[in-house]
């Protein structure tokens, strides 16, 4: 990195010295790790965001060092995967998941880092490809989706923090309609997969053991937590089926009755054939009049082969 070649050289020159050398020494790689830092970390808004909550300690802060935040970065490899380590952080000191003490430099390039990392994969992996294959309608997905894309919403929808007000809980009834049995249990098992510690001591061991994904969504407890979607999935969608044939049938009947009413009306304003020639109409007085007639006489006519029909 050519520019930290020249920054380095120029507080060499200026005998730049800084509080507590041991952990940040202003050394060549200390230079090039702030710059790549800022690059990565401080430049980019999200995860300027994120690192806010953690700005505010200022030296009480358990990342305030360069090398524990060069492994947020490293670990965290792109901008959304930076600002969700910062985020897992910052929800595991509020859920009391994490202690600060247990931020150590190698716990986040390690154990830490590999379990936050796996469930961002894993975040990514159940709201898209296996919350597709359970088959909620569209509108009941993308609910489910936002209730879940982010800490802040999953605290705030779903499970509170605990020192937080309680989740919201009436929109689910809104917004999942018939689904919100199957729906509702979705997202709460989610929840504790992505953003609970409930199933932590198993997603550790797949983490150190570098599975994927799909292969997590197959141990016996997670597994365990998914499975029962479907059912209950298949139970809410055969009731929505047999919901929404009674609104047809309903809807049917409704234009049965009005096309019922509006015959008796055309029925009740014409003059009887045998009076006038051998055709229904009213007697007519000019040339709209007697178009008229011409036209009722022929919607009598459908309607009254719509109802044999």
């Amino acid at each position: 990195m050519p520019g930290a070649a020249k920054v380095h050289q120029y507080i060499a020159r200026k005998k730049i010295t800084i509080a507590n050398p041991t952990e940040n020494a202003l050394t060549f790689g200390c230079v090039e790790a702030r710059i790549s830092i800022h690059t990565r970390l401080y430049s980019d808004p999200r995860c300027l965001q994120a690192y806010g909550y953690f700005n505010k300690q200022g030296n009480s802060s358990p990342i305030n060092t360069v090398i524990k935040q060069q492994h947020i970065c490293k670990r965290g490899k792109s901008p959304d995967g930076i600002k969700w380590f910062l985020d897992y952080l910052q929800d595991s000191i509020r859920t009391e998941k994490l202690k600060l003490e247990e931020l150590t430099g190698p716990a986040l390039e390690g154990l830490v880092g590999d379990l936050a990392m796996l469930k961002f994969d894993l975040k990514g992996y159940l709201m898209t490809n296996w919350l597709r294959s359970i088959g909620f309608p569209r509108e009941v997905a993308d609910r489910i989706v936002f209730a879940l894309e982010s800490f802040e919403n999953a605290r705030k929808y779903i499970k509170s923090y605990p020192e937080g007000p309680p989740a919201a809980v009436a929109w689910r009834s809104v917004k999942f309609g018939l689904y919100i049995v199957s729906a509702g249990q979705c997202c709460d098992s989610l929840e504790i997969i992505i953003y609970g510690k409930k199933l932590d001591p198993t997603l550790k061991v797949a983490a150190r053991a570098g599975k994927g994904p799909d292969e997590v969504a197959q141990y016996s407890m997670v597994k365990e937590e998914l499975d029962e979607i479907p059912k209950l999935f298949g139970k809410d969608h055969d009731t929505a089926v047999v919901e929404a044939q009674k609104a047809e049938q309903a809807k049917r009947k409704a234009e049965e009755m009005e096309k019922a009413a509006e015959l008796k009306s055309l029925e009740a304003t014409a003059v009887p054939a045998e009076e006038s020639g051998g055709e229904a109409s009213v007697v007519p007085s000019t040339l709209d009049t007697q178009a008229k007639t011409e036209a009722d006489a022929k919607r009598i006519a459908e309607l009254k082969q719509t109802r044999h029909d």
